[in-house]
């Protein structure tokens, strides 16, 4: 799955998710999808996000990016 994919399915779109990790600036995000490629240090920022709204996501759907 592509992060833009994940980004999409999981979390409705780059805004929505920018929103809920706080992010001031959407394009944070966007840049992720474009590049296909999250930080390790977000990637845990997104996982905590996905548990707080109960959205299903693991580490593995990480893998290969």
């Amino acid at each position: 799955m592509t992060i833009r994919k994940l980004i999409n399915d999981k979390f409705g779109g780059c805004k929505k998710l920018a929103q809920m990790l706080g992010c001031k600036f959407p394009t944070t995000v966007y840049s992720w999808a474009q590049k296909n490629k999250i930080p390790v240090y977000r990637i845990y920022q997104v996982l905590d996000v996905a548990k707080q709204n109960n959205i299903s996501l693991t580490m593995d759907d990480f893998k290969g990016q």
